[in-house]
């Protein structure tokens, strides 16, 4: 019998640590705000707020509006939880949260290897996208916000598969409206794949055909969410986060209430925690800001996305979409307190790791990146070990 390589021996401990990290992660950080749980089994009894009973343990970001507490985040994550909750109750969102995490690595991988890469390389590359990135924070942590940003990932991922794939429009704009009905803003990065289908080459009237079936599911969700909203809150436009409950002495609540949901008063501060903010020296050891730290600090491999740039239909919708997407999260009043990285960024990270699948493939992959995976990984690790051990297991 012929040993294994030790390209598949090292694909194999990557496989194994990863599983490792995303249940003890889950199962250290498990949170006493189970929002998506308790909102899917308000579902099952037929009504669209929250038992007032449920959110004694986390009121905070629950939207009150005619006696009633509703969740402002998108339905989708508590519509696929629902199968789980009369099962496991409130136990069902790390469990769940558990099993979006391992499907995002998986999804990862199979995006890899419709890229061109061999099965060994594709198992860094979802390595790299789960534990080399941004996205450490929201697979290592079951809260509420955590679970919309993987869920989020977990709508845009088969779409990117789909069109390096079979390409069917339908198919993509399915994925991307329930990517929509996950997070707002992931569902207007949707624009990528619109995009695409304008700047390949064509006719015209097929573009247009094509354009068209993409469109109609992601409209579909549009209009769902739109009712999903007016029968909450009387507006199909409002989402309940311009009264959702903040702790009124907190920065969010004194900027919301000073300069409104969106401001150009906001722009530098995200701008500061989203792409250059680094840890601040605490006790001898490096704390990451709850509120945020340089995405190219927890993801330098990612500016190899840059050598796509020759990808000309790819390059340009994952730019015009990142733009987009950052003209809101820019101008919002907050940045997304109490996170390990700037999460809001994952609502953009799948397109970025296509561009840098397209920038670096699909030869294979160097010892040199291998390298830089495994230490972007274990740097992530240790500032993550910190920034659990700090505020979450207030060990020190």
């Amino acid at each position: 019998m012929k040993p294994p390589s030790q390209k598949r021996v090292a694909a194999s401990i990557l496989i194994g640590l990863g599983l490792f990290w995303i249940l003890v992660c889950n199962a250290a950080n498990e949170s006493i705000h189970q929002h998506f749980a308790w909102l899917a089994e308000s579902f099952w009894r037929g009504r669209l707020d929250i038992i007032p009973e449920r959110l004694s343990a986390g009121i905070i970001d629950a939207a009150l509006t005619a006696g009633r507490f509703y969740w402002p985040l998108g339905p989708l994550p508590a519509i696929l939880m629902m199968p789980l909750v009369p099962f496991l109750g409130g136990d069902a969102q790390p469990i769940a949260q558990i099993m979006f995490s391992a499907a995002i690595a998986w999804l990862a991988f199979v995006l890899a290897r419709r890229t061109g890469f061999s099965r060994d390389d594709a198992v860094w590359l979802g390595f790299l996208f789960c534990f080399g990135s941004a996205a450490i924070g929201a697979v290592s942590m079951n809260g509420p916000w955590y679970v919309g940003e993987t869920v989020a990932m977990l709508c845009l991922l088969p779409a990117l598969i789909e069109q390096r794939s079979r390409n069917r429009p339908a198919v993509i704009g399915l994925f991307a409206g329930l990517a929509l009905m996950s997070r707002v803003t992931a569902g207007l990065g949707a624009i990528f794949f619109g995009l695409v289908e304008l700047l390949r080459p064509g006719s015209w009237r097929n573009k247009a055909v094509r354009i068209a079936r993409l469109a109609a599911p992601v409209a579909a969700a549009a209009l769902l969410l739109g009712l999903y909203n007016y029968l909450r809150f009387g507006d199909p436009r409002t989402t309940g986060y311009d009264v959702n409950l903040l702790a009124p002495w907190s920065p969010e609540a004194v900027d919301r209430a000073k300069f409104g949901l969106f401001s150009a008063a906001y722009f530098s501060r995200n701008l500061f925690y989203y792409f250059l903010a680094l840890p601040e020296s605490y006790r001898g050891l490096p704390l990451v800001s709850p509120y945020g730290v340089s995405f190219f600090l927890l993801s330098p491999a990612f500016l190899l996305s840059v050598r796509a740039r020759r990808r000309y239909p790819e390059f340009v919708a994952a730019a015009a979409a990142s733009a987009l997407v950052l003209a809101v999260l820019l101008f919002y009043f907050t940045t997304g307190f109490w996170q390990f990285g700037p999460r809001y960024l994952l609502d953009i990270l799948p397109y970025w790791y296509l561009l840098l699948l397209l920038g670096i493939g699909p030869r294979p992959l160097s010892r040199r990146f291998k390298a830089l995976i495994a230490a972007s990984a274990g740097l992530n690790a240790f500032l993550f070990i910190v920034f659990t051990a700090h505020y979450v297991l207030h060990a020190f």
